[in-house]
């Protein structure tokens, strides 16, 4: 009961502290937080809903990698590359993509400390 009152509250933090209900940023989420957000966008992106196709797993591993900065430790998506190889050029390595601001955006936040809450 403990770790899914657990989940159930901290699976919409981010790890840049945008999240909610508290706001939680890096660390301070805890793990089994952190781990069904990913394993939810996964599911939610590869299932089939009224509104859409559910989508390839390498479309979503590519999704996650390049816009996933601001909601998951940016280690986790470096693993989605180990896992699933980029189906083409990662937003992140490619100077001339549309997500060039975004990603410049995102590297300046993370080399900013952590805010967390307490």
């Amino acid at each position: 009961m403990k770790m899914g009152a657990e989940i159930a509250l901290s699976h919409h933090e981010r790890w840049d502290g945008t999240g909610y209900p508290k706001g939680l940023a890096g660390e301070a989420i805890p793990l089994s937080g952190r781990i069904t957000a990913l394993a939810d966008v996964f599911d939610a992106l590869g299932s089939r809903r009224s509104y859409k196709e559910p989508w390839s797993e390498d479309r979503i591993a590519d999704t996650i990698r390049e816009d996933g900065a601001p909601t998951f430790n940016p280690n986790w998506w470096i693993c989605c590359s180990t896992i699933y190889p980029p189906s083409a050029p990662c937003a992140c390595n490619t100077p001339t993509n549309r997500n060039k601001e975004r990603n410049t955006r995102a590297a300046a936040h993370y080399s900013k400390p952590l805010r967390t809450v307490g």
